[in-house]
């Protein structure tokens, strides 16, 4: 789900206390460097959460979203996955997400996760399945076609009309 730049999450139920929030640039094992937002309670409960964004990488909603979990005493770490791509630049409103989304690559450890062709019918079943079910929690309706060329085609049926 995508957020502008003054969407803010809500505050969880029960007792908050103060949090901090810290940018980083985190480099990888073969010096890529890209953005992440760390999220530190003051009071600690032991638990911790990674927050993987929508597609536009690190939107200043999801750091916000960080320091919503640190203020209920859980530690949070929200990564930007585009920093192969877009580097260390904003992603507010203005960023150009879909050139970055297209050019992602799911590492398949040279095979040892499986065979790739299967790997990605399963990472398409499961999308389809989880957009099938958070469409039916709304009350919509969805059909579901498998196409010729092996892709899955989903409509959604939103207040009466398709999506």
């Amino acid at each position: 789900m995508c957020y502008s730049d003054e969407d803010r999450p809500p505050e969880a139920p029960g007792i908050h206390t103060p949090a901090r929030g810290e940018d980083l640039v985190l480099t990888s094992h073969d010096g890529n460097r890209f953005s992440a937002y760390a999220a530190w309670p003051s009071t600690p409960t032991g638990a911790t959460v990674i927050i993987y964004p929508d597609v536009r990488g690190l939107h200043h909603f999801y750091k916000s979203l960080a320091l919503r979990f640190a203020e209920v005493g859980i530690t949070a770490l929200a990564i930007d996955y585009f920093g192969r791509t877009a580097g260390l630049t904003a992603r507010d409103d203005a960023f150009e997400f879909w050139p970055h989304v297209q050019q992602i690559q799911f590492d398949n450890f040279g095979g040892h996760w499986g065979d790739q062709a299967k790997l990605d019918k399963f990472l398409q079943a499961y999308a389809a399945e989880k957009a099938k079910i958070e469409a039916r929690k709304r009350g919509h309706s969805v059909t579901e076609q498998s196409l010729a060329d092996g892709s899955i085609k989903l409509t959604i049926e939103v207040g009466g009309g398709a999506v």
